[in-house]
């Protein structure tokens, strides 16, 4: 689905088709007499199976309204309201689908002395566009020396005029395209060309404009006559030339693992107290020769052996428990980065792709160049 960005500044507007390109990133930028702002600055996309999503960058961020973001996926309908950061102004930009017709205009005879244009039902184009068209919205009216002039009539979001947001009355001139959110109109004096806004417009009263007959058969005489190469727009498409880097693979954890020794050790030396006291008692009572053996003696040793025992199972279940951790974090890390090694793989291999596909159709075979000779193909002018 091809997509079309309208940006919206305060006192003018910029169109951007997004390119069919696939599975890279592209910066566009928008000029500084557009927008207004100081200088030229990117707008920051990246498209990946096809689908289109905007970032912010050092000159753009969006204004959140609903959490931290920094990016968002295009699809046609949305707003993004934006900011540009070194002078914090606010812009918005408009996302719509692209579609057959977009570019198309039907001519219509201009013999009405007032043209007005609004969502509500009286007007002579009845339009709107996601709510952003006012009931009574711009009027264009014959002036008193045969001209015509076109007025915003106080409109919530503005007419535009080549791009440019008018305020008030603004006289027309020949060529000159009025711009209301998707439906244009140019003026060509006698005649005005509308195009075919996705969002249906209503034209009440128009006459179609038609070639006279007299003008047809002089045109078919002359293409009859000669045939001439009609050079079309050259919409070349750049070979992608972006360096794509490989993050290397993420470091093992390094953390010291201390010998087994020191780890059950600090169990085995809490004993080592008791275990002497112990001893000693039993040493004393031996020398004393009274023969008589106090049973806590006994208790002492039970006691001593039994906290060695339990405080050397912790410490190697804790050991265990350890080790087995550091293998599955590793599995994880093995596993995370061999998907991301698969992306950037198809991401290579569809820019092998796409770049070839670019240089067979920008330098095509001597054969094809000889076929556009006998058709009179209009790529002989590429």
């Amino acid at each position: 689905m091809a997509l079309v960005l309208t940006v919206h500044f305060k006192n003018s507007f910029y169109e951007i088709f997004l390119p069919g390109i696939n599975n890279r990133k592209v910066a566009i930028e928008i000029p500084a007499d557009v927008s207004g702002y100081p200088e030229d600055f990117p707008v920051s996309f990246e498209v990946w199976e096809h689908s289109w999503s905007i970032f912010e960058n050092e000159y753009v961020k969006f204004t959140k309204a609903n959490g931290e973001v920094d990016s968002h996926s295009l699809v046609a309908g949305m707003k993004v309201p934006c900011e540009y950061i070194s002078t914090r102004e606010k812009f918005a930009i408009l996302v719509e689908e692209s579609y057959d017709g977009y570019s198309d205009f039907n001519k219509y005879y201009l013999n009405k002395s007032k043209i007005t244009i609004g969502k509500g039902e009286n007007n002579t184009i009845v339009y709107n566009n996601q709510n952003l068209v006012t009931k009574e919205h711009a009027a264009v009216e014959k002036d008193s020396n045969g001209g015509y002039s076109i007025t915003d009539l106080k409109s919530s979001n503005g007419t535009f005029v080549n791009g440019r947001k008018i305020e008030g009355r603004c006289k027309l001139n020949f060529g000159d395209v009025i711009s209301i959110f998707g439906l244009k109109i140019v003026y060509l004096c006698d005649l005005i060309a509308i195009n075919n806004p996705k969002e249906s417009a209503e034209f009440n009263g128009f006459e179609n404009f038609e070639v006279p007959e007299s003008e047809k058969k002089s045109l078919s005489v002359k293409n009859n006559e000669e045939k001439y190469y009609q050079r079309s727009p050259r919409q070349i498409e750049l070979v992608d030339e972006e360096t794509i880097e490989i993050e290397a693979p993420p470091n093992p954890n390094r953390g010291h693992s201390q010998p087994l020794i020191f780890t059950i050790g600090p169990s085995m030396t809490m004993v080592i107290p008791m275990a002497a006291g112990v001893m000693f008692t039993m040493w004393s009572v031996q020398k004393s020769g009274t023969g008589m053996t106090s049973p806590f003696i006994y208790m002492g040793i039970i006691t001593s052996v039994t906290a060695a025992f339990i405080g050397s199972f912790w410490a190697l279940a804790n050991y265990r428990y350890r080790k087995r951790n550091e293998a599955e974090q590793a599995a994880r890390r093995d596993t995370a980065y061999r998907k991301y090694l698969d992306k950037m793989s198809h991401l290579l291999r569809q820019k092998h792709i796409d770049n070839k596909a670019i240089l067979d159709n920008k330098y095509p075979e001597a054969n094809e160049c000889l076929r556009f000779v006998r058709t009179g193909s209009r790529r002989l002018w590429e």
